[in-house]
């Protein structure tokens, strides 16, 4: 069902949306966003969190399980910062280019 809304909503393309995409496509392919990733254990359990260290305008900070839903977060939480809507968001453009994992920086492909 998400699929298909998707789809729909990208037929009619939002002028504001398409901006905030190609304002924060634009900033990744000329800067990079350094995460501190520090690994946590409490009554909840096991979990990492990802703190972003060197955005001038704030910071960005998500957590995970492990370290595959991490990634997830962290570029969802990349789109969050710019206001990309969620229909615009495509994770595949955005990739972690730091090894190894315990700080990651993300930029476009």
């Amino acid at each position: 069902m998400q699929t298909i809304f998707k789809k729909i909503l990208l037929k009619f393309p939002s002028k504001k949306g398409e901006r905030a995409l190609e304002k924060c496509l634009a900033f990744l392919a000329n800067n990079k966003i350094d995460f501190e990733i520090k690994e946590h254990n409490d009554e909840t359990g096991k979990y990492f969190l990802a703190k972003s260290m060197n955005l001038n305008n704030g910071q960005i900070i998500t957590s995970g399980k492990n370290l595959v839903e991490l990634d997830k977060n962290i570029k969802d939480a990349i789109y969050s910062a710019f206001d990309v809507p969620a229909y615009y968001c495509d994770y595949s453009k955005i990739r972690n280019i730091n090894e190894p994992i315990k700080e990651l920086k993300y930029a476009t492909i």
